[in-house]
């Protein structure tokens, strides 16, 4: 079975999601049985110049102030029952196009989970930044994938087209917000489903089915 997963390293639910997915797979001890790709999906396709604080890009959006607070304590809330303590802090946001072209070098060079979760946890934890070359060298680098050849890839454009496409596709597909998970290109899951709903959907994908 093969799930493609698209989501955004700045969106807290998509986190939440993959978390649940890791579970969901240990769980049902498939985990090293399926192959997971997780495609880029920008929650703000077009290109965000520098960075800013979350609820100052929420209220950019034409959410108010006090909406936006009750947002993110909703997602830190949840986020917390399943045993990630989010930052307390107002998180730094911005375009996450560099990332996503980081995490398709990672999935060639077969790292792809172990440096989207880095970036996540450090992200959403600490609020380290995903925005600018640096930042992601070093953070690529603490998940095993040399920080020299990223920093190289990143003063180019490789990956870029890659990024364009696979977030064309996902704005083409996604109907109820990321992250979204497509079991197969069959079966869509979309929102930070409970663990339950993981293990039903693969229930269903089983070929014993």
């Amino acid at each position: 079975m093969r799930i493609d997963v698209w989501m955004d390293v700045v969106c807290p639910w998509c986190f939440i999601g993959k978390t649940r997915l890791d579970r969901a797979l240990a769980q049902a001890g498939i985990a090293s049985e399926v192959e997971v790709i997780y495609r880029s999906y920008r929650l703000s396709p077009e290109r965000i110049v520098g960075t800013a604080p979350l609820i100052d890009k929420m209220a950019a959006f034409g959410m108010g102030r006090e909406v936006a607070r009750q947002r993110i304590a909703r997602s830190t809330a949840a986020a917390a029952a399943d045993g990630l303590i989010f930052y307390p802090g107002d998180r730094v946001v911005g375009d996450t196009t560099m990332a996503h072209r980081v995490l398709h070098l990672a999935r060639e060079r077969g790292l792809q989970r172990p440096v989207l979760e880095n970036f996540l946890r450090r992200h959403f934890m600490e609020n380290h930044s995903l925005f600018d070359a640096t930042a992601l060298a070093a953070l690529s680098q603490e998940a095993g994938l040399d920080g020299a050849e990223v920093t190289a890839m990143l003063a180019g454009d490789d990956y870029a087209p890659e990024v364009e496409q696979e977030d064309r596709e996902g704005h083409g597909i996604v109907r109820e917000g990321v992250p979204t998970f497509v079991f197969d290109r069959r079966l869509m899951l979309s929102g930070s489903q409970p663990i339950e709903a993981f293990l039903a959907a693969f229930a269903q994908m089983s070929p014993a089915e």
